[in-house]
């Protein structure tokens, strides 16, 4: 079955050694190209801003699920910069693991913590996506000469947060959530990553 997919997308703003965050002017160009958009968040780098906006973006997805055909499906997809890639990475999970190198913008700075108490550090949550068919897709797709990998997960920092929390408290049958790490727009240009974005929202290979 070929799915319908509405989006749910989040960014970030600047942080510890990024002034200007790619990932928020992505969200924010992606506001007016994609009818297939729900809602778009540009979020604080802080596990404070992450908490109220997955309690936020929860309820948003109750809410539509009710409403859903058997073809439509949701996917929560998240936005952020990685500083040193030079490509970009489709994220296959999340880690139950808080580690950060650097101060959040609230001054949080977790070491070797547990996201949800309740289960054991380095628990893995998986997303529904099949990453490696979206990825063939993307590039068959691409007439830019930028590549795209896949990773486990995205490191301990606010990215492995955000999914985290977004896969535990948002996957069901018919919703699910995807990281991707982008570049910065000195390794690959904005519109070239505006049109990466464009593919992705248009593929009909996630599942």
């Amino acid at each position: 079955m070929e799915y319908k997919n509405s989006f749910i997308i989040t960014g970030f703003g600047p942080f510890y050694g990024v002034k200007n965050n790619p990932s928020a002017t992505l969200v924010d160009r992606i506001k007016s190209d994609c009818k297939d958009v729900i809602a778009t968040y540009i979020l604080d780098v802080s596990i404070e801003s992450v908490m109220a906006i997955i309690q936020k973006i929860s309820q948003l997805v109750k809410e539509k699920e009710k409403e859903m055909k058997e073809n439509e499906r949701i996917i929560i997809l998240h936005l952020g910069v990685d500083p040193t890639a030079n490509q970009f990475w489709l994220e296959k999970g999340a880690k139950n693991l808080a580690d950060f190198s650097c101060e959040d913008n609230n001054k949080n700075l977790p070491k070797n913590q547990p996201i949800d108490r309740s289960k054991k550090k380095h628990v893995m949550l998986r997303t529904n996506v099949n990453v490696e068919r979206l990825r063939a897709d993307l590039l068959n797709k691409s007439s830019n000469d930028y590549y795209i990998s896949i990773s486990d997960f995205g490191g301990t920092f606010i990215s492995n947060y955000i999914y985290y929390m977004s896969l535990w408290s948002c996957q069901s049958d018919v919703t699910t959530s995807l990281y991707v790490h982008v570049p910065p727009f000195n390794q690959i240009r904005q519109i070239w990553q505006q049109q990466f974005v464009s593919n992705l929202l248009d593929s009909k290979k996630f599942f």
